[in-house]
Order: C-alpha cells, then structure tokens, then sequence
C-alpha cells in the first residue's frame, strides 16, 4: 500500500464572476460610453428623417401653392365671364326692350311733319330732340306719347320756333321716362 501524498497547495476554485471594482467601472463606463453613441447615431437618423420629410413637404406646398395659384387665377376668370355673361344677358333684354322703345317712340311721330336729331337711351329715360314744321305736331307728338303704356312719363323741355336756311321750324326737345 502506497501511501501518497501530495504537497502542493491545494488550487482554489475560481469564482465564476469575480467582482473586480476596476472591472465593473470599466465595463460601465463601456456600456455608457456606447449607449451615449449608438443614441446619438440614432437621434442623428432621425434628425435626417426629418429632414427629408421637411424637405418633401416643402415640395409639396411649393405644387399646391401652384394649385392654389391656379384654383384663384380660375375663381377670377370664373368672376370675370360670370359678369360678362350677366351684362350680355341684361344687354340682350335691353336690347329688346330698347328696341321697343324705340319702336313705340317712331310709331308715335307725325309722319312727314317732323324728323328727329337726337334720340339716346340711359338709365330707363330718354331724349329726344328735332324739328317740327309746327306746334300743332310737336302737341300730336306728345299726345301720341303719352297714350302709349310703356311711357310713365313725359315732359317737354321746350318747343321754339327757329329759323334753318329758308324754312321756319319748330326745334323741340323731350324726356322721356319708362
């Protein structure tokens, strides 16, 4: 029987994690040091991102704007041919009823006894102004006038004898409301 014996010291089992204070600073200070980096990396991404859509977006708005340009160049031309539809539209009933004025104020002359030299329409009144070769049909005129119903009113502003080359006429001149 052999006897053994050994006298070597006998070897420690290592801890699995040895805390070692320097260890544990350094690794932390590690972990801080890449977490401060990889949030900066990531901050800095989306500082980008944002960026870019800023920059996308202000794309968009310079095309809208052109849009919106468009839209109210378009509303103005809209305004615009709206108000000339209505003008033409209350020209085309003018006209007509211009032209019945007209119609009534010709068909109520003496004929042969008297021409006119004015005649203007504004603003639902008219004036007339001419010659007669007498008063009695300056008075025919008037009297003509007032029996047609789409004249409310009518006045004569004067009625005066006035010689034109070697013929003595009556000059005349009448308003006319309707």
């Amino acid at each position: 029987m052999i006897i053994k014996i050994n006298f070597l010291p006998k070897e420690k089992k290592k801890p699995f994690l040895v805390l070692d204070w320097g260890k544990i600073y350094i690794f932390s200070l590690v972990v801080v040091l890449l977490s401060i980096v990889f949030s900066f990396l990531w901050l800095h991404r989306q500082v980008q991102n944002l960026e870019a859509r800023q920059i996308r977006l202000q794309q968009e708005k310079k095309k809208y704007a052109l849009i919106i340009a468009k839209i109210n160049e378009l509303k103005k031309k809209e305004s615009e041919l709206s108000q000339i539809i209505t003008t033409v539209l209350k020209l085309n009933k003018k006209r007509g009823e211009n032209l019945k004025v007209f119609d009534e104020v010709m068909l109520s002359l003496p004929q042969e006894k008297m021409y006119l030299t004015k005649f203007s329409l504004k603003d639902r009144k008219v004036f007339l102004q001419g010659f007669s070769l007498d008063y009695d049909s300056v008075a025919r005129f008037l009297t003509n006038l007032k029996r047609r119903k789409i004249f409310s009113q009518v006045n004569l502003n004067y009625a005066k004898k006035k010689k034109v080359q070697d013929y003595e006429l009556v000059e005349f001149s009448i308003n006319l409301g309707y």
